[in-house]
């Protein structure tokens, strides 16, 4: 399942993609400026996964713009 995860303090965020990689995740953008990790967990729950340093952790969800008219 894809994620997106903010971390509490941009400082830790290498720390934090490093844990989640270990846990099996495969961390694919870590944005250190906004404090936000992307991935995908496998089959893993995101419930598991909510380490400390976590804020918020959910799971990808694709946003696609309406045409004109529609």
């Amino acid at each position: 399942m894809r994620f997106i995860a903010v971390v509490e303090n941009k400082q830790e965020i290498n720390a934090i993609a490093e844990q989640l990689q270990a846990l099996g995740c495969k961390v694919e953008l870590v944005l250190k400026r906004t404090g936000v990790i992307s991935g995908d967990t496998g089959r893993k729950k995101i419930s598991s996964l909510l380490l400390p340093g976590i804020k918020s952790m959910e799971p990808e969800r694709k946003v696609a713009a309406k045409k004109s008219g529609q």
